[in-house]
C-alpha cells in the first residue's frame, strides 16, 4: 500500500466541493487547514500500520507519503508527541 499526499484540489473532487469551500469546512469542523488535515490523516495511516501491521519506519514513511524516514519521524512525533519506534 503506497502512499501519497493527495492534493486539496484531488479531495475537492472526491468529496464534491470546492477547494474554498472544502477549506472552510475542515476549518470550522476540525480548526486544520486542509494541507494540515491531509497530513494528519496520513500519518494516522501511518501509525495505525506500525501498530497494527508491525511495518518498519521506512514502510511507514512510504505510507505517509515521505521519501525520507528521518523526515517521516520529525513529523510523527511532532503531530504525536512520541516517536514511530515508540508505538512499534
Amino acid at each position: 500500500q503506497s502512499g501519497h499526499w493527495i492534493t486539496a484540489e484531488e479531495l475537492g473532487q472526491r468529496v464534491g466541493m470546492s477547494p474554498n469551500s472544502l477549506q472552510r469546512l475542515l476549518n470550522r469542523t476540525y480548526g486544520l487547514s486542509t494541507s494540515r488535515f491531509i497530513r494528519r490523516f496520513m500519518l494516522e495511516k501511518a501509525r495505525e500500520a506500525l501498530e497494527r501491521d508491525t511495518v518498519s519506519i521506512a514502510e511507514a514513511a512510504h505510507i505517509a507519503g515521505y521519501s525520507s524516514p528521518a523526515n517521516f519521524s520529525t513529523a510523527f512525533k511532532r503531530e504525536f508527541g512520541l516517536s514511530p519506534k515508540q508505538v512499534t
